[in-house]
């Protein structure tokens, strides 16, 4: 990992967006099924929203910018990139952020893992 895409890591968890901020009271300290869900990691050179190793799982939140045609060029190259490292890679509009989605969503992958 190099240390400006960990500079970069930091600099994020410092200044998360407000539903980041939402979404990190859920899933912090294994409030959320339980399990250990880190923020602003970085996986395959990418700092990915939050991560959950025991699943493989990458929730990234997605706010007006990735309504853009290019951003979402990006994010679709971005995440097969993940999934071919073997990671599953679900992403929830920033105004969906809720306990039940955010759940609701984690459940489904640890149906197909």
């Amino acid at each position: 990992m190099s240390r400006s895409k960990t500079a970069i890591a930091r600099r994020l968890r410092a200044r998360g967006t407000e539903a980041e901020q939402r979404a990190w009271l859920i899933l912090r300290n294994r409030r959320c099924l339980g399990l250990k869900i880190r923020r602003q990691v970085v996986i395959g050179g990418f700092v990915v929203d939050f991560y959950c190793s025991e699943l493989r799982l990458v929730i990234e939140l997605d706010g007006g910018i990735h309504a853009d045609p290019e951003q979402r060029r990006y994010d679709r190259a971005r995440d097969a990139v993940l999934r071919r490292l073997g990671e599953m890679v679900i992403r929830i509009p920033n105004e969906r952020v809720s306990r039940r989605v955010l759940e609701g969503a984690i459940l489904e992958v640890r149906g197909k893992r």
